[in-house]
């Protein structure tokens, strides 16, 4: 038998001790607090006016633009009847706000989730209450679609969670400590370094991510 050991990034005893490792968060700190997603925005100067013509730039996992997946656990602990000054699920007001409505209404705006959900229900009012109505792709969109945001400073999609129990860091651990996409089949001896040459998947970013 051949084997990988621990020590060698990316195989899946590397992947088993790095989920364990993280694990210590909840048992010294107990849950986190906001469970927060920043996804890069291909419609970022930075990006858009480095293109050549006729240049796209595309989603992360195999194509290069990043998302990072946060957990943060405060010193103030926020309470339920304080969730709604902490997360913003709704269209800002277009007069009061402009280009923050703009930015939700690029941004963040999804298809329903349906009624099953891990997370609290947020403050989604209807237009009749006060809540706002946009257009989109010659859609009626209100606030029902708009995703638990933090956007105003970096003109993106950030998805921000309340945590209510500890789901949300088992999940990251296990998106985060999953491996590189594989696809194999053979009958052959188990030997864990030629099934790792022959099915592994590094992306540049990912190459970049690990060089620094």
């Amino acid at each position: 038998m051949v084997v990988l050991p621990s020590s060698f990034t990316g195989r899946s005893r590397y992947m088993h001790e790095r989920t364990q490792d993280a694990m210590t968060y909840v048992r010294h700190f107990g849950r986190p607090d906001l469970f927060i997603t920043f996804t890069c925005n291909p419609k970022w100067p930075e990006i858009v006016d480095l293109l050549n013509h006729g240049q796209k730039s595309h989603e992360w996992q195999k194509r290069g633009l990043p998302h990072v997946h946060i957990l943060l656990w405060l010193e103030d602990k926020i309470r339920p009847e304080s969730i709604d000054k902490v997360v913003c699920a709704e269209l800002p007001d277009s007069n009061l706000d402009h280009a923050l409505y703009e930015i939700i209404r690029k941004t963040v705006i999804h298809g329903p989730c349906g009624e099953s959900t891990k997370f609290p229900p947020y403050r989604r009012r209807s237009l009749e209450d006060g809540g706002t109505v946009t257009q989109i792709e010659e859609n009626n969109v209100d606030n029902w679609w708009v995703v638990p945001v933090l956007s105003r400073t970096f003109n993106a999609h950030i998805n921000v969670e309340y945590c209510n129990s500890v789901k949300s860091i088992k999940y990251i651990c296990k998106y985060v400590n999953k491996g590189t996409g594989q696809a194999i089949f053979s009958v052959e001896d188990l030997d864990e370094v030629t099934r790792y040459e022959s099915s592994r998947y590094i992306s540049s970013s990912e190459a970049v991510w690990r060089i620094l």
